[in-house]
Formats: structure tokens, sequence, C-alpha cells
């Protein structure tokens, strides 16, 4: 005999009693996209990802991402963008030092991953230029 959970036996009592036709809509239990695809790795050592990646990752990861600031949002808040997607970096003014990035500079960030329900943000420790345009 097979197993069969619960709300299959309800369900099954209600409509051989009639109490469901089949114009009735029944609601059964479902999990929203957030919850099934909720984090799933937690790396505590940098390791190199995507912007893609990090919805997958876990608060606190510590991550590397290579690519362009393409913008600045305020003093210490900028969008970072690879090949796969764009993600909010945070920059302290005493990271940057006298270095002079520009759209077109591939940088390499490292730092901690906040995330939350709606955001992520990558707040930089270390910041390095890995190619300048020729």
């Amino acid at each position: 005999m097979t197993y069969m959970k619960p709300s299959f036996y309800l369900i099954s009592a209600l409509l051989s009693a009639g109490v469901l036709s089949h114009h009735d809509a029944v609601a059964l239990p479902s999990f929203s996209a957030y919850e099934y695809h909720q984090s799933t790795v937690k790396c505590d050592v940098p390791q190199r990802f995507m912007v893609k990646q990090l919805p997958y990752l876990k608060d606190n990861s510590r991550v590397i991402l290579e690519g362009n600031i393409q913008t600045q949002l305020d003093p210490e808040h900028y969008l970072f963008a690879d090949y796969s997607g764009v993600v909010e970096i945070k920059i302290s003014a005493e990271l940057w030092g006298k270095t002079i990035i520009t759209p077109y500079d591939t940088v390499r960030i490292e730092g901690e991953m906040e995330k939350d329900r709606h955001s992520i943000m990558i707040m930089a420790d270390n910041i390095d230029v890995v190619k300048n345009p020729a």
C-alpha cells in the first residue's frame, strides 16, 4: 500500500461527498518561487561568482566579482555589472585611495554579500583594476 498525504484524502472525501463540484476551485498547498529557490550555498572563503549566481548564495557569503563599475549612485554606492547582470556595491572612500576607475576598466571586487528578501548588495573589502583598455 502506498502512502498518500492527508490533503489527498481530504480533497477526495470532499469531492465524493459532493461538497466540491468540478466547477469549484480547489486550493492546494504551494510554495512561492522565493521559498523554492532559497539559498543553498554559503561561502566563507571568497570564490569567484557571476552576478546571476548571487541570488543562490546565502547572506554574508564571501564573493569575488569581475566586471565593470557602471555608475555611481551616491558617495559610497555603485552599480557593478558583468556579462550576466547588475548588482549594487558599496565601496568606502578609504578603499578607493587615489585610484581612478572608469566604466571601461575591468575590476575585481572582493567582499561580503548582504542579502535580504528583495535586494542584494556587495560590501567591498578590496578592489583591484584587472585590465585597462589600451
